[in-house]
Protein backbone atom coordinates (compact mmCIF):
# COMPACT_ATOMS: atom_id res chain seq x y z
CA UNK A 1 0.00 0.00 0.00
CA UNK A 2 1.32 3.07 -0.95
CA UNK A 3 1.57 5.93 1.95
CA UNK A 4 -1.05 8.01 -0.02
CA UNK A 5 -3.84 4.86 -0.33
CA UNK A 6 -6.69 3.89 2.57
CA UNK A 7 -6.80 -0.14 2.86
CA UNK A 8 -9.96 -1.64 1.86
CA UNK A 9 -10.75 -2.10 5.76
CA UNK A 10 -10.55 1.80 6.25
CA UNK A 11 -12.54 2.63 3.78
CA UNK A 12 -15.28 -0.36 4.64
CA UNK A 13 -15.14 1.59 8.48
CA UNK A 14 -16.30 4.91 6.90
CA UNK A 15 -18.40 3.36 4.12
CA UNK A 16 -20.27 1.73 6.76
CA UNK A 17 -20.47 4.57 9.13
CA UNK A 18 -21.78 6.69 6.74
CA UNK A 19 -24.85 3.83 5.16
CA UNK A 20 -25.51 3.70 9.50
CA UNK A 21 -25.57 7.64 9.28
CA UNK A 22 -22.98 8.09 11.90
CA UNK A 23 -21.14 10.18 9.27
CA UNK A 24 -22.11 12.33 6.25
CA UNK A 25 -20.32 12.41 2.88
CA UNK A 26 -18.56 15.18 3.42
CA UNK A 27 -17.31 13.82 7.10
CA UNK A 28 -15.43 10.88 5.28
CA UNK A 29 -14.27 12.90 2.29
CA UNK A 30 -12.44 15.10 5.53
CA UNK A 31 -11.40 11.41 7.09
CA UNK A 32 -10.11 10.24 3.46
CA UNK A 33 -8.48 13.42 3.15
CA UNK A 34 -6.62 12.93 7.00
CA UNK A 35 -5.87 9.88 6.39
CA UNK A 36 -3.98 10.03 3.11
CA UNK A 37 -1.96 13.69 4.67
CA UNK A 38 -0.82 11.81 7.56
CA UNK A 39 -0.97 7.96 7.13
CA UNK A 40 -3.14 6.87 10.07
CA UNK A 41 -5.53 4.07 10.46
CA UNK A 42 -9.57 5.82 9.47
CA UNK A 43 -10.56 5.09 13.76
CA UNK A 44 -8.00 7.63 14.49
CA UNK A 45 -8.72 9.83 11.69
CA UNK A 46 -12.12 10.19 12.49
CA UNK A 47 -11.01 11.12 16.26
CA UNK A 48 -8.40 13.25 15.19
CA UNK A 49 -10.63 15.37 12.91
CA UNK A 50 -13.20 15.28 15.85
CA UNK A 51 -15.75 13.77 13.52
CA UNK A 52 -16.49 12.02 16.36
CA UNK A 53 -15.48 11.54 20.15
CA UNK A 54 -13.85 8.44 21.30
CA UNK A 55 -17.45 7.31 23.01
CA UNK A 56 -19.36 8.26 19.87
CA UNK A 57 -16.96 6.36 17.36
CA UNK A 58 -16.69 3.20 19.80
CA UNK A 59 -20.53 3.25 20.60
CA UNK A 60 -21.08 3.85 16.26
CA UNK A 61 -18.70 0.96 15.53
CA UNK A 62 -20.66 -1.64 18.25
CA UNK A 63 -23.95 -0.50 16.41
CA UNK A 64 -22.90 -1.22 13.02
CA UNK A 65 -20.48 -4.24 13.67
CA UNK A 66 -22.70 -5.54 16.17
CA UNK A 67 -20.22 -6.46 18.72
CA UNK A 68 -20.24 -5.29 22.47
CA UNK A 69 -19.02 -1.98 23.63
CA UNK A 70 -17.08 -1.87 27.19
CA UNK A 71 -16.68 0.62 29.35
CA UNK A 72 -15.07 1.77 32.08
CA UNK A 73 -12.59 -1.02 31.51
CA UNK A 74 -10.49 -0.23 34.45
CA UNK A 75 -13.05 -1.75 36.51
CA UNK A 76 -12.84 -5.36 34.57
CA UNK A 77 -10.84 -8.43 36.48
CA UNK A 78 -8.31 -9.23 34.01
CA UNK A 79 -5.97 -12.19 35.53
CA UNK A 80 -1.93 -11.55 35.03
CA UNK A 81 -1.81 -15.02 32.97
CA UNK A 82 -4.49 -13.11 30.42
CA UNK A 83 -1.97 -9.98 29.92
CA UNK A 84 0.93 -12.53 29.57
CA UNK A 85 -0.99 -13.54 26.38
CA UNK A 86 0.18 -10.23 24.88
CA UNK A 87 3.53 -7.99 25.52
CA UNK A 88 2.59 -4.58 27.07
CA UNK A 89 4.70 -2.89 23.46
CA UNK A 90 2.17 -5.46 21.36
CA UNK A 91 -1.09 -4.11 23.61
CA UNK A 92 0.08 -0.71 23.49
CA UNK A 93 1.03 -0.86 19.68
CA UNK A 94 -2.37 -2.37 18.74
CA UNK A 95 -4.79 -0.84 21.05
CA UNK A 96 -5.90 -4.16 22.73
CA UNK A 97 -6.57 -5.55 26.19
CA UNK A 98 -6.58 -9.41 26.69
CA UNK A 99 -9.52 -10.09 28.67
CA UNK A 100 -9.11 -13.77 28.67
CA UNK A 101 -11.60 -16.50 27.91
CA UNK A 102 -15.20 -16.41 26.55
CA UNK A 103 -17.17 -19.27 28.97
CA UNK A 104 -19.96 -19.23 26.36
CA UNK A 105 -18.18 -19.14 23.04
CA UNK A 106 -14.82 -20.93 24.13
CA UNK A 107 -12.99 -18.18 22.53
CA UNK A 108 -10.45 -15.96 23.81
CA UNK A 109 -11.99 -12.11 24.60
CA UNK A 110 -10.20 -8.98 23.59
CA UNK A 111 -10.95 -5.27 23.66
CA UNK A 112 -9.99 -2.87 20.89
CA UNK A 113 -10.05 0.59 19.82
CA UNK A 114 -10.64 -0.64 16.29
CA UNK A 115 -11.66 -4.18 15.59
CA UNK A 116 -12.76 -3.48 12.28
CA UNK A 117 -9.10 -3.78 11.06
CA UNK A 118 -8.43 -7.45 9.63
CA UNK A 119 -4.76 -6.73 9.82
CA UNK A 120 -4.89 -5.61 13.83
CA UNK A 121 -7.03 -8.91 14.29
CA UNK A 122 -5.08 -10.76 12.88
CA UNK A 123 -1.96 -9.68 14.53
CA UNK A 124 -3.94 -10.26 17.52
CA UNK A 125 -4.80 -13.71 16.41
CA UNK A 126 -1.81 -14.28 15.95
CA UNK A 127 -0.14 -13.88 18.94
CA UNK A 128 -2.92 -15.24 21.11
CA UNK A 129 -2.96 -18.38 19.20
CA UNK A 130 -6.88 -18.82 19.13
CA UNK A 131 -9.60 -17.46 17.46
CA UNK A 132 -10.92 -14.13 19.19
CA UNK A 133 -14.20 -12.05 20.58
CA UNK A 134 -14.21 -8.71 19.58
CA UNK A 135 -15.12 -6.53 21.56
CA UNK A 136 -14.42 -2.13 21.52
CA UNK A 137 -13.91 0.52 24.04
CA UNK A 138 -12.55 3.99 23.58
CA UNK A 139 -9.21 4.32 22.65
CA UNK A 140 -7.69 6.53 25.72
CA UNK A 141 -9.74 3.83 27.97
CA UNK A 142 -8.20 1.01 26.34
CA UNK A 143 -4.31 2.70 26.48
CA UNK A 144 -5.16 3.95 30.44
CA UNK A 145 -6.34 0.62 31.34
CA UNK A 146 -3.20 -1.28 29.42
CA UNK A 147 -1.20 0.97 31.49
CA UNK A 148 -2.76 0.37 34.86
CA UNK A 149 -3.27 -3.42 34.39
CA UNK A 150 0.72 -4.23 32.99
CA UNK A 151 3.08 -4.70 35.90
CA UNK A 152 5.87 -2.16 35.43
CA UNK A 153 8.12 -5.25 35.20
CA UNK A 154 6.74 -5.51 31.80
CA UNK A 155 7.33 -1.87 30.20
CA UNK A 156 10.78 -1.61 30.82
CA UNK A 157 13.41 -3.25 29.89
CA UNK A 158 15.72 -5.44 32.27
CA UNK A 159 18.61 -3.64 33.97
CA UNK A 160 20.11 -7.20 32.50
CA UNK A 161 19.59 -6.10 29.06
CA UNK A 162 20.88 -2.73 28.95
CA UNK A 163 24.17 -1.90 28.27
CA UNK A 164 25.96 -0.58 30.93
CA UNK A 165 27.80 2.99 29.83
CA UNK A 166 31.26 2.75 29.28
CA UNK A 167 33.82 2.25 32.39
CA UNK A 168 31.18 2.68 34.66
CA UNK A 169 30.35 -1.50 34.70
CA UNK A 170 31.42 -3.11 38.44
CA UNK A 171 34.13 -4.66 37.00
CA UNK A 172 35.82 -1.76 36.31
CA UNK A 173 34.73 0.05 39.67
CA UNK A 174 36.41 -2.80 41.28
CA UNK A 175 40.07 -2.21 39.45
CA UNK A 176 39.91 1.59 40.22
Amino acid sequence: MSPTEMTQAQAGLLETLQKRGHLTATNVRTIQAFVQRWHVPAHVAVLETCVLDEASLAEAIADCYAMPRLVQLRQIKVSRVNLERIPYAEARRLEVLPVGPNSSNGRFGVVMADPTDPARVAAVRDIIGEELTLAVADRTDIVGTIDEFYPLSGRLPSIWECDAPSGSSSASRQNQ
